[in-house]
């Protein structure tokens, strides 16, 4: 009797231990299932780092095999898609190294080191040892690894604006090394321009061979600096050959039938002339041929 009695509770306590580890594996697989799906909500939001982070968590190997595999196979996509900064303060020709700089309210590093990022716009304060302040607002390229966020201040007792001088803001344009930058329709730079302009509205024009044309306004205040990150698309082939030809069935002229067609391409031999009266034919398209 005491051995029965032994027995079921040796059973009793094991059954027990299995339905704790049986509660404790669901609550686990619940946390996983979660963590997937907030990442799946933040990576469709454009919060990367946020899905980075959800990821990683549902990538642990107590989530089981096939969820731990999902989450690797997410996590290597977004960390692909997550773009990085790296914040650049000068001042004149030289850098400035004692510069604080924040990202939308929060600190960031500006040690020349790339910072990843969520794409999309933000702005940017620079605040330099002795209190001056500048801020940039740029918008972050999904993908884009150490996209430069700069601004230039201008020297103390140097070149700034004096007393009675129109105020300046300060516009900064990257585009591709063969690209032509045009403000205001005057061409400033090749791939990239960095300098100040009158406060208030300006035409920003990019053009490259074999690109589509790009052209925004822009609006800057006294003090503040806009960067443009421009990167333009290639012009789509028209597919229409480069030699010109006339194809028909007979075209009467003055009673002198001509049939066949006329092939005007670089290289052909010309028809020999044909003989009979010398007319002028007005074509759609075209004038003064004869024949």
């Amino acid at each position: 009797m005491k051995l029965h009695t032994a027995r079921l509770a040796q059973s009793l306590a094991a059954l027990g231990a299995l339905a704790v580890l049986t509660a404790s594996m669901a609550r686990a697989d619940d946390a996983c299932d979660t963590q997937f799906v907030e990442g799946q909500k933040s990576e469709k939001a454009g919060k990367l780092l946020e899905a980075l982070d959800a990821f990683t968590a549902c990538a642990a190997v107590s989530c089981g095999t096939n969820m731990s595999n999902s989450c690797n196979k997410r996590r290597a996509t977004v960390a692909e898609k997550i773009p990085s900064v790296v914040v650049v303060a000068t001042e004149g020709s030289k850098s400035l190294s004692k510069v604080t700089v924040s990202m939308d309210g929060a600190p960031i590093a500006a040690d020349g080191k790339a910072v990843s990022v969520n794409p999309g716009p933000h702005t940017f304060k620079f605040v330099t040892a002795d209190g001056r302040s500048k801020t940039v607002e740029a918008v972050v390229v999904e993908g884009k690894k150490s996209q430069e966020v700069s601004a230039s201040f201008d020297p103390v007792g140097g070149s700034g604006p004096t007393n009675g001088a129109a105020p300046t803001g300060r516009l900064s344009i990257v585009a591709g090394p063969e690209d032509a930058i045009l403000v205001d329709g005057k061409t400033v730079g090749i791939g990239r321009f960095d300098g100040p302009l009158p406060v208030g509205g300006h035409t920003v024009r990019v053009t490259g061979s074999g690109k589509k044309p790009y052209e925004t306004q822009v609006e800057l205040a006294a003090g503040a600096t806009r960067t443009l990150d421009v990167t333009l698309e290639k012009e789509k082939s028209s597919g229409v050959p480069t030699w010109l030809w006339i194809a028909g069935g007979t075209v009467v002229v003055g009673g002198l039938a001509v049939g066949g067609y006329f092939l005007f391409k670089p290289g052909d031999t010309p028809a020999s002339p044909a003989t009979g009266r010398l007319e002028t034919l007005q074509l759609k398209g075209f004038s003064g041929v004869r024949f």
